[in-house]
């Protein structure tokens, strides 16, 4: 285990690790990686006013399909999934 001694950028990093014992013998090996500081975007758009008791809420995130949830609270303070 080491810990990076500086923050790394966003994105792509590799690792290469090097070993060598007394008598020269050498071993080497690669890994890769990816670091993702950015927050996803979500935008929630429901009607402002309606007499619909199921109203139409829609909303766009930059997520894949799957992976929100939404739960929607009522003025009674019952929350549905």
């Amino acid at each position: 285990m080491a810990d990076v001694p500086a923050a790394l950028a966003e994105g792509a990093f590799t690792v290469t690790a090097t070993a060598a014992d007394a008598a020269g013998n050498s071993a080497s090996a690669n890994d890769a990686g990816s670091l993702d500081i950015t927050a996803p975007t979500l935008t929630v758009d429901a009607p402002a006013l309606t007499n619909d008791a199921t109203p139409t809420i829609t909303g766009t995130t930059s997520l894949p399909a799957g992976a929100i949830s939404l739960v929607i609270t009522d003025s009674a303070g019952a929350s549905r999934p």
